[in-house]
């Protein structure tokens, strides 16, 4: 029923808040008129390479995905047998789980991301606070990804014929 009321809200908010006389155009701007053209190639070569690391981020949490479905370590599998005991915990400890591994996976290119983006001045952390962000921002998706996982649990015991 939440779920419900959020997405009407979110709806009627939508529909208030949209400007009345349409969408509005944007002014079109030049490149060219704020940035010097080997800054704009400097962005053209940094955009490209970035742009591949994130779509390879992206591939090898799919990847991670697939072989923890189709071929789960023997280590996971105990685990999951153990988590069916009790099925709402097991349930947030794998969603957790799973979201710290994908983190985990990822770090090297996620390294590798924020070393470029420091390379170019468009980030001025440092490798040890920018960790610890990595790491505060993957206790936040643990926590949000074990909520998640025992609400579709429980959403799937409460409805079992609707899935």
């Amino acid at each position: 029923m939440a779920i419900m009321v959020a997405v009407v809200a979110a709806g009627t908010a939508t529909l208030i808040l949209r400007p009345r006389g349409g969408l509005i155009e944007p002014t079109a701007v030049q490149a060219e008129a704020y940035f010097s053209p080997a800054e704009l190639e400097r962005a053209e070569e940094f955009r490209g390479p970035q742009r591949l690391l994130g779509v390879g981020g992206i591939a090898l949490s799919g990847a991670t995905l697939a072989l923890i479905a189709l071929r789960p370590p023997r280590r996971a599998r105990r685990l999951l047998e153990r988590a069916a005991e009790h099925p709402m915990r097991g349930a947030a400890v794998t969603g957790a789980g799973l979201s710290t591994v994908l983190v985990v996976v990822g770090l090297p290119l996620a390294l590798w991301r924020h070393e470029r983006a420091v390379d170019v001045g468009l980030s001025i952390q440092s490798l040890g606070p920018w960790l610890g962000d990595v790491a505060k921002s993957a206790a936040i998706e643990a926590v949000v990804s074990a909520l998640g996982a025992a609400l579709v649990l429980a959403l799937i015991r409460r409805f079992p014929r609707s899935w």
